[in-house]
């Protein structure tokens, strides 16, 4: 299967992807939530002055929503489609990338912050994408992460309870999705691989693209394996400076 000709299929022709999230209120919803977040667990002042790097920017909303705080935006992604669209729309530092195959297209040390937003479950390895993601981190830099709550979503459990066996026997396995965490599992694999957990947590459901407010704060807080739509972990670089252990919360 050639995963290029698959994305750009989908950028193409599928009304999921076209124009990414930001023109959704559940895509806003999300990059609001995710600028809450950086503000709280990372040095806000510092912003300004620091270069950002989204691996799998789609059509670069979340750098358009992002890239007045910071001092520059950069994106990769595997669909030619969608990164002409990125540059179209202004994000002019963007290049075709396979990162399961391919190096990212920057030196070492370059970045100070890097998101991977829902991309780490369309790989069959993710040590690669993080080794380089290392390598263009500059020290102490931080990698921002998400995954869909794949397994226990509510469809799928549905299809469960009715006897229907919710993956694809062809690959690719559940539409593209072909590895599935919980918010444990996700700081796990970044902790082995040498990135410490700063704060990890989940996005509440939301309903018809409405935030449930503080009913799904709640919830995400008391369960996030069960109550999250996406789980997130920020991760830091390891290094002695006193960073200290896993916090869990919800945005």
């Amino acid at each position: 299967m050639d995963l290029r000709k698959y994305y750009d299929q989908l950028y193409r022709d599928s009304a999921d992807y076209h124009g990414g999230h930001g023109d959704l209120r559940s895509g806003l919803m999300r990059f609001w939530k995710i600028e809450r977040l950086l503000e709280r667990y990372l040095p806000a002042a510092e912003f300004s002055r620091w270069r950002v790097l989204d691996v799998g920017c789609s059509t670069g909303d979340l750098l358009l929503h992002l890239k007045s705080k910071f001092l520059s935006v950069a994106g990769v992604d595997i669909s030619e489609t969608a990164v002409m669209q990125a540059q179209e729309r202004g994000i002019s530092n963007t290049q075709i990338t396979d990162i399961e195959h391919e190096t990212l297209p920057f030196p070492d040390n370059t970045f100070h912050l890097v998101f991977c937003l829902e991309i780490f479950e369309h790989l069959f390895t993710i040590e690669q994408v993080v080794s380089e993601i290392k390598r263009v981190l500059v020290p102490g830099g931080y990698l921002f992460v998400s995954v869909p709550n794949d397994v226990l979503n509510w469809r799928r459990r549905a299809q469960i309870l009715f006897g229907r066996i919710p993956f694809e026997i062809e690959p690719p396995i559940g539409g593209s999705h072909i590895r599935h965490f919980s918010a444990t599992s996700l700081a796990r694999s970044l902790a082995t691989l040498g990135l410490e957990t700063v704060a990890a947590g989940g996005f509440p459901l939301s309903y018809r693209q409405t935030d449930l407010g503080w009913i799904g704060r709640l919830a995400v807080t008391i369960s996030p394996d069960l109550f999250a739509a996406n789980y997130f972990v920020i991760a830091r670089l390891r290094r002695n400076d006193g960073v200290g252990g896993p916090k869990s919360i919800s945005p």
